[in-house]
Order: C-alpha cells, then sequence, then structure tokens
C-alpha cells in the first residue's frame, strides 16, 4: 500500500519554528533518508509522523534547525560558562540516552524526535510476533522449535 509521503512544507508546518530557516531541499533530503527507516509497512495513521520524527532527528544531529540539541551540536557538544558583567553564556552538550530516557539507543538519543521516533518504533514494529508452526519447517534450533507447535520470531 503506498501512502503519500510528507513533503517539505508539511515537516516545517509539523515543525514550526524550529526548523523554518532549513532549506527546503535540506528537509527533502532528510525525508528521503527517513523514507529508508518508514515504509509503506508502518500503519497509516502512523507513517507521515513517523517519518517526519525520523528527518527531524537526522536534521538536528546535523546541527541544523534552533533546537537546544541542534545548538549544542553546533557548539561542539561541550557545556561551558562563561559570565562577564552580569551576562552568562552556556553552550548545552547533546542529550544522552540518560537524558531522554535509559532505553532509548544511543543513535536515537541525540535529539528528542530521536526519542519521539524510537518509542513509536517501539509500539508499530516492536515485541515478539508468534507464528503457529502448523506446515512451517523449524531448523531444529532451540530457539526455533519450541513444543506445543509454535515458533517464536522477533522483529
Amino acid at each position: 500500500m503506498a501512502y503519500d509521503a510528507p513533503s517539505a512544507a508539511t515537516f516545517k508546518a509539523r515543525f514550526t519554528p524550529v526548523f523554518d530557516a532549513v532549506p527546503d531541499l535540506t528537509v527533502e533530503g532528510a525525508l528521503t533518508r527517513a523514507a529508508r527507516l518508514v515504509d509503506a509497512s508502518w500503519p497509516e495513521g502512523d507513517f507521515a509522523e513517523a517519518r517526519m520524527l525520523a528527518a527531524a532527528h537526522d536534521l538536528t544531529t546535523e546541527g541544523l534547525g534552533t533546537s537546544p540539541e541542534a545548538q549544542a551540536m553546533n557548539a561542539g557538544g561541550q557545556i561551558k560558562r562563561q559570565e562577564a558583567a552580569g551576562h552568562k553564556i552556556e553552550f548545552f552538550a547533546p542529550a544522552s540516552g540518560a537524558d531522554i530516557g535509559s532505553d532509548v539507543p544511543a543513535e536515537f538519543a541525540g535529539s528528542r524526535y530521536g526519542a519521539k521516533f524510537y518509542a513509536l518504533l517501539r509500539r508499530v514494529k516492536g515485541g515478539p510476533l508468534t507464528v503457529a508452526a502448523a506446515g512451517y519447517p523449524c531448523s531444529g534450533a532451540a530457539y526455533d522449535c519450541e513444543p506445543g507447535g509454535f515458533n517464536w520470531r522477533f522483529r
């Protein structure tokens, strides 16, 4: 089944004002890369949101946009604090798995968009899939065939 892929305009409307200054061609490139993670096997109701979250995470980790995570990428990800004449300047460190949630893998922990994408990914694609074994060949490996006629497969 084919769904309507989100456009740069749809993406910018969803994440305004964070990515407003990012060129449309750059956003389209991020959406194209996100298509490798989010294809038509996703439920229609989650398809566009997942693709846009994956693209937003990609752009953020490249230092694009105005989010604190993107600013931290541009600042080298170091926490620094300078004070002079009552003015303070602070660079934020990129978010870590501990900041966002301990179950978020490193590749998605660099931004809040990655953490949201990962939560959606787990809801839609995670967990075991049980398949009845009738007519399904087993390899004989301990994990492949269970007594009672079920094969346990994980996605």
